[in-house]
């Protein structure tokens, strides 16, 4: 049932279950924890638990902040179960300490914020989806990371678990485009078509801005060469995000050009792109994966999380896919329905496929 000929993945923002009001910094909650801790141990009245917390005008919150925290401590406040309120607080710190960002949701400490492709941020997660050629979901996941960068290996991963992808090509856009993806990809036999950033705004009919990868490099002479020059190997250093890369120099003009630590890999991926069979086999992506975004949004309404924490997330886009793969299967089911039905009219088997379709709908509809 499942074509594996081709497997597209691709992430997209899901907005998490969280006022973008409760999204406070460190020093917010440790005022909100010294407040709650109040609540608990005196029967103090609102007016003069803003008093002690908030005026003092050398706390450096701003207006805004103060006006914001006021309401937060208010409603707080108002909560019977105090103990629960200091607990959800204790997460947010938490959270906030071993991730090192800047600010949390006290709604739901493991969402983040995230800038959508409407260019405005939201607190949300980053869902992954592998599809097969005829748009079934094969593996998925929800992630923390902003970008997609790092999810291409834990998405093959997972379909390595699901199905045999030895018969699969598989393809991703530029977001998936890190020199550790294509190595990996290498390393493990997968044939692999994702594009450079310049490429996939060329094969988009964009102006090519992005120019990271525009260099040869010369084997022989271990050289890189950029826009007619050529640069001498200097040595491979780490930057401060960890990333290794291999610098070049060229004593002339006193210029420097940094690749990444497997470039060798990225030129040939981009040489693969540049053949009109890797192009062409990168545009299914386009009828596989994104499609299945648009019927999970747009006609089965999926645009938000109910359900709070990345555990929890998980398990809500597990149903989604499910419900999504169910009504797949349901019109395979219907349109092989349609061809027995014209020729084996009165065979058996058809009214096997008729409870098996009815089946398969009443489970569409009880996921839906």
């Amino acid at each position: 049932m499942i074509d594996l000929s081709f497997i597209g993945i691709d992430g997209s923002m899901v907005k998490a279950n969280a006022s973008r009001k409760q999204y406070v910094d460190l020093k917010n909650v440790d005022l909100l924890d010294k407040a709650i801790d109040k609540m608990i141990k005196e029967d103090i009245e609102l007016d003069e638990l803003e008093e002690e917390l908030f005026g003092d005008r050398e706390e450096g919150l701003t207006g805004i902040d103060r006006r914001y925290m006021k309401k937060i401590v208010k409603e707080y406040n108002s909560r019977k179960d105090k103990e629960k309120v200091k607990e959800n607080v204790g997460k947010a710190k938490n959270e906030l300490e071993k991730s090192g960002i800047d600010k949390v949701s006290l709604s739901d400490p493991e969402c983040r914020m995230m800038q959508t492709k409407k260019k405005f941020a939201e607190l949300s997660y980053n869902v992954q989806l592998s599809v097969s050629k005829n748009q079934i979901i094969v593996a998925n996941d929800v992630c923390q990371d902003k970008h997609d960068a790092h999810q291409l290996i834990p998405q093959i991963n997972n379909i390595k678990e699901n199905v045999d992808i030895k018969v699969s090509k598989i393809g991703g856009d530029c977001g998936y485009s890190d020199s550790d993806n294509i190595k990996f990809a290498e390393d493990n036999e997968i044939d692999l078509y994702v594009p450079s950033r310049s490429q996939a705004q060329k094969f988009d009919g964009k102006e090519e801005s992005l120019n990271h990868d525009n260099y040869l490099f010369d084997e022989e002479k271990n050289e890189l060469i950029c826009e007619n020059v050529r640069y001498k190997y200097r040595g491979i250093y780490t930057r401060k995000n960890g990333k290794k890369v291999i610098s070049f120099y060229n004593s002339d003009i006193k210029k420097k050009k940094d690749v990444p630590f497997y470039f060798r890999e990225r030129l040939r991926m981009k040489e693969k792109m540049q053949t009109e069979e890797g192009r062409k086999i990168y545009s299914l992506r386009k009828i596989t994966v994104e499609p299945v975004y648009g019927n999970l949004k747009e006609n089965l309404g999926f645009i938000k999380f109910l359900l709070r924490g990345l555990e929890k997330v998980k398990i809500e886009f597990n149903l989604v896919c499910i419900a999504h793969n169910l009504q797949k299967i349901w019109r395979m089911k219907g349109e092989n329905l349609e061809i027995n039905e014209v020729n084996m009219k009165n065979n058996e088997s058809f009214g096997k496929n008729a409870s098996c379709c009815s089946f398969f709908r009443k489970l569409f509809v009880c996921y839906c």
